[in-house]
C-alpha cells in the first residue's frame, strides 16, 4: 500500500461503493482488468499500463484485511479533514488553536508531513497546555498522532516515534472505529524497537524500550524476540548473566526462535571458558535456530 498519508480512494479506482465486500471488489477488478489490458487500447491520456499497476494496487489493499482496515480509517480521516476545512478556513482567526490543529492534521493527510511537524512543534512550544484530543475529538486525534509517529519515525526521530506510536496504541483501544489499528501500531514499535532504537540509543536506553514494547499484547514469538534483543543489551554492557537470563527467557517462550546461533555461541564459549555452569543454560535447547 501507498504511504498512509497518499490517499487514493482505492473504491473509486475499482468503481465500487465504500465498504464493497471482497467478491464484488474482485468481479469488478477481473472486469477493469480485461478492460484496461495493454493490449486492447490505451486510456484516455494515460498508459494502460499504468492503469492496471493502478488497479492491482488498489485489488491488494482492499482484499488484504489488515491494509483495508489501515485504509479505511485513513480514509475517513481524510474525508472529515476536507468536510470541515471550509469551517476552519472561513473563521476570521486562522492563527486561533483550533485552525493550527486542523491544518496540522491536514497537512498530513495531504503529503505535507514535514510541515506538520514544524506546526506541530511550534504550537506545542507556544502553548503547552493545548490539547489536540479536545480540539480534534478521539477518532481525529488517534489518526493524527498515529500520522505524527509515523513522520517522526520517517525523519529518522526514532524515540519521539515510539512515544507517539505508544501513546496512540493505547488511545486506540478507547475508540472502536479505531481499535483495529493496534495490530498495525504493535507491528511498527516491535519494528521501531528492534531494528531503529536497538541501533541508535545506548543499551540502557534501549532495554528501557524494550521493557516497555512487553508491555504490549505480544504473540509468543514477539515476546521471545524482545527477550533476545535486551539479551543482546545485556552483553554490550558485559552483563553475562542479564543477557543469559533474558537469552533463557526468549528460549523458553519460543525454543524454536531464529537468529539465536550467535548469541548462543558467545554465551556458551564465555561460560565454558569461565568454567562456570549457570543455571539458566541455553545450551540445553536443540541448536536448531539459524
Amino acid at each position: 500500500m501507498k504511504e498512509v498519508s497518499k490517499l487514493i480512494n482505492y473504491y473509486h479506482i475499482l468503481q465500487v461503493e465504500e465498504g464493497a465486500k471482497d467478491e464484488e471488489i474482485k468481479n469488478s477488478f477481473r472486469k477493469l482488468v480485461k478492460e484496461y489490458h495493454p493490449d486492447r487500447h490505451m486510456t484516455t491520456g494515460v498508459c494502460a499500463d499504468e492503469k492496471i499497476k493502478l488497479l492491482i494496487e488498489a485489488y491488494k489493499t482492499l482484499t488484504d484485511t489488515g491494509k483495508k482496515n489501515l485504509y479505511d480509517s485513513l480514509l475517513s480521516a481524510t474525508k472529515t479533514a476536507r468536510d470541515t476545512r471550509h469551517r476552519y478556513t472561513s473563521e476570521k482567526d486562522t492563527s486561533s488553536t483550533g485552525f493550527l490543529v486542523r491544518q496540522i492534521l491536514n497537512d498530513l493527510l495531504n503529503k505535507k508531513g514535514a510541515q506538520a511537524i514544524k506546526s506541530y512543534e511550534r504550537l506545542r512550544s507556544a502553548n503547552k497546555e493545548c490539547d489536540l484530543l479536545v480540539l480534534l475529538g478521539l477518532k481525529d486525534y488517534v489518526d493524527c498522532m498515529f500520522l505524527l509517529a509515523e513522520e517522526y519515525e520517517r525523519q529518522g526521530a526514532y524515540e519521539l516515534s515510539f512515544k507517539w506510536y505508544e501513546h496512540v496504541y493505547t488511545k486506540a483501544e478507547k475508540n472502536l472505529a479505531r481499535k483495529h489499528l493496534r495490530g498495525e501500531i504493535k507491528e511498527r514499535i516491535i519494528r521501531l524497537s528492534c531494528k531503529n532504537l536497538f541501533k541508535s540509543v545506548q543499551p540502557n536506553s534501549a532495554i528501557t524500550y524494550f521493557k516497555k514494547v512487553l508491555a504490549l499484547e505480544l504473540n509468543k514469538n514477539e515476546e521471545a524476540l524482545v527477550y533476545k534483543k535486551i539479551a543482546d543489551c545485556y552483553l554490550t554492557l558485559g552483563d553475562w548473566n542479564g543477557s543469559m537470563v533474558n537469552f533463557n527467557k526468549a528460549l523458553t517462550i519460543y525454543p524454536n526462535l531464529k537468529g539465536t546461533q550467535k548469541l548462543r555461541k558467545k554465551l556458551h564459549d564465555h561460560f565454558l571458558k569461565k568454567n562456570i555452569s549457570h543455571k539458566f543454560a541455553p545450551f540445553q535447547y536443540a541448536q536448531s535456530s539459524s
